[in-house]
């Protein structure tokens, strides 16, 4: 049955359109709230943040600690060489021409440097930074606007009160931060699969798969106990997006993984990446599974993944068979394990 183009049109469209529209609005009632918060956090000295049970919370992430940074590395380069002369050293830049007779005789030869660099100790530079006490002086304030007239200045000094020239400070602004309630958005997701199968039924796709809400639990259960780059990592693995809280990230992996049927674990393709030749059946199995006994179906896996087949000749053997071929090494050969293919059929297909 050919597919109603103009009705998937209608839905891709429609989304669009809303998407835009919700983000206006998100856009606007943000810039409210974090006008009003601010404000608070200014006349009552703590960030504000706010709780409506069965949606969500709302709230001011106050701004970070003042730490020190350098400026302008020259005029602390010149500092450091005049305070602390072994904790720089100075690089000086000549003439092709002139490097011989530099080095034979630089101060006889009467030869000057086209450029030089002082360059601090790393370590030391660090350590400063870190010891440095900064004091704030904020600008004044224009008294017909309320606004400050001119820009914050910060005097920066070392643990011995000395002030450094050249150092400077800055700190992570504030931030609002919009949490929704994990039931709530999961509702809404459910509600958006709904209408899209319905849509994709109309189109004339009648079998367009509605997810599991139990599978999806589960999966999204497992996800959260990884850490937030190592979610990034999978939503990257299956070309989705990476960004967002870490509830966000499981909820989306999850869908994905209930929709395919197929697992990514981000310890199986790391393993391989590194060790493409060393990596045995046994450490993919361990990799790629939680603390537990693999099952035949992650072993074959595995065992695929350790006969050192590349990626493309995964695949081959997958579209030879009818089987979806997308997706990372060891998602390929997650899709042959579970279609009975074993190392032995592969290494057989290659001889």
């Amino acid at each position: 049955m050919p597919i109603n183009i103009p009705v998937v049109l209608d839905g891709i469209l429609t989304a669009t359109a809303d998407k835009a529209n919700a983000e206006a609005r998100i856009a606007a009632y943000r810039g409210i709230l974090d006008t009003e918060a601010r404000q608070r956090l200014a006349t009552e000295g703590a960030a504000p943040s706010w709780n409506t049970p069965t949606m969500g919370k709302v709230r001011l992430d106050p701004p970070g600690n003042w730490t020190a940074s350098v400026a302008d590395d020259k005029a602390y380069g010149e500092h450091v060489a005049q305070h602390h002369p072994t904790e720089a050293t100075v690089a000086l830049y000549f003439n092709a021409t002139d490097v011989d007779a530099a080095l034979t005789a630089l101060g006889f030869a009467g030869v000057t440097p086209t450029d030089s660099r002082i360059e601090v100790r790393p370590a030391y530079t660090t350590a400063l930074l870190a010891s440095a006490t900064i004091d704030v002086i904020e600008a004044e304030t224009d008294p017909e606007t309320g606004e400050p007239d001119g820009e914050r200045t910060f005097i920066v000094a070392d643990g011995t009160g000395t002030v450094v020239p050249g150092l400077s400070a800055a700190r992570t602004p504030a931030k609002l931060v919009v949490s929704l309630d994990r039931e709530r958005r999961t509702r809404a997701l459910d509600e958006a699969t709904l209408g899209t199968n319905a849509l994709l039924a109309a189109a004339g796709l009648d079998d367009a798969p509605a997810l599991d809400p139990d599978a999806v639990h589960a999966a999204r259960v497992e996800l959260e106990a990884l850490a937030v780059d190592q979610l990034a990592t999978i939503a990257k693995a299956r070309e989705l997006p990476s960004s967002g809280t870490k509830a966000t990230l499981a909820e989306r992996i999850a869908r994905a993984e209930v929709m395919t049927n197929q697992v990514i674990r981000p310890a199986v393709d790391q393993a391989v990446a590194a060790h493409p030749d060393a990596v045995t059946a046994v450490d993919m199995a361990t990799a790629a599974l939680a603390p537990g006994v693999a099952d035949a179906s992650d072993k074959a896996a595995a065992a695929i993944l350790g006969t050192g087949a590349s990626r493309d000749v995964l695949r081959l053997k997958a579209r030879a068979l009818g089987l979806p071929a997308g997706g990372t090494k060891a998602e390929v050969a997650a899709t042959l394990a579970a279609a009975g293919v074993t190392a032995a059929d592969l290494a057989e297909a290659q001889a």
